[in-house]
């Protein structure tokens, strides 16, 4: 029987962006992970020493996501999957901006 834990929704601030006005702001993000779970990680007895602690699947996400700047969403996203691959078996990974900062619009000058 293939079992799975799924985190969803996880919502968090996250500096991410390429430009001036993402890297001034921070921007709402909402993650979602999906992990298999083994045999080995089935527990032996009623006691929580011997359970996956989903708490440490949230503070792995939010550290990371805290850590630094990220230009790239993908680039945070692979951090993220790594991170999680490395504690568990990290299925799939969702990553979504509700509200990005619209893009910024260039207009060019005329060269004179």
């Amino acid at each position: 029987m293939d079992r799975r834990f799924i985190l969803q929704g996880l919502e968090c601030q996250a500096s991410i962006g390429i430009y001036d006005a993402e890297r001034a702001n921070t921007q709402r993000i909402k993650i979602d992970a999906e992990v298999r779970l083994y045999p080995a990680t089935e527990p032996v007895d009623d006691k929580v020493d011997s359970t996956l602690n989903y708490d440490l699947i949230r503070e792995t996400i939010l550290n990371i996501v805290s850590a630094r700047h990220y230009d790239l969403q993908e680039t945070l996203a692979r951090c993220l999957f790594d991170a999680l691959r490395a504690l568990m078996m990290c299925n799939r990974f969702e990553f979504e901006q509700p509200n990005p900062m619209p893009m910024m619009i260039v207009k060019p000058s005329p060269i004179s």
